[in-house]
């Protein structure tokens, strides 16, 4: 008779250690990055500790091993839930800021082009008028004019051309 006891004993310990073992196992991905993955072990350690708490009642064994690791399951839960729930979804943060940078770059460019346009109204301004202009042509002497390069026509590619030159016999 005692055999049998110390077997159903056995039973409800063991049931009790595979839950605890899923259960530090699910604490434990809780928190890694990974924290989702948490509730496959923790959920089995929760089925694991249910049973083992029905073994207790059925044979009057002590409870306090099993509802410890049964809180311990559901701590691992909580933490992954909680955390997974308040953590920013990073790639929609990425892609928030990639549509912000292609929304950003027309207005670079357009600022960029308008800069650009009334810099060459501020030098078109400063240039003087065409009259001022022919007044000093008039004005420069004529070597003055003769001095100025004229532009060179490009020089002529002369083609090669490729010419045999016989050796004659080679021995080797």
């Amino acid at each position: 008779m005692k055999n049998v006891k110390k077997r159903k004993v056995y039973s409800v310990s063991i049931f009790a250690s595979i839950a605890a073992f899923f259960a530090l196992l699910g604490l434990i991905l809780s928190f890694l990055p990974l924290r989702m993955f948490a509730l496959i072990p923790a959920s089995i350690a929760i089925y694991f500790s249910i049973i083992a708490y029905i073994l207790t009642r059925v044979f009057k064994t002590n409870k306090k091993f099993v509802y410890i690791v049964f809180g311990v399951s559901i701590l691992s839960i909580a933490i992954a839930s909680i955390t997974e729930s308040l953590s920013s979804n990073v790639v929609v943060e990425d892609k928030e800021f990639e549509q912000k940078l292609t929304n950003q770059t027309p207005d670079i460019d357009s600022s960029l082009n308008a800069a650009f346009e009334e810099e060459i109204e501020v030098e078109v301004v400063k240039e003087k008028p065409v009259s001022t202009v022919a007044k000093q042509d008039t004005i420069r002497s004529k070597e003055e004019k003769d001095n100025v390069k004229q532009p060179q026509p490009p020089a002529k590619q002369v083609e090669e051309e490729f010419v045999e030159e016989d050796i004659g016999e080679v021995e080797f």
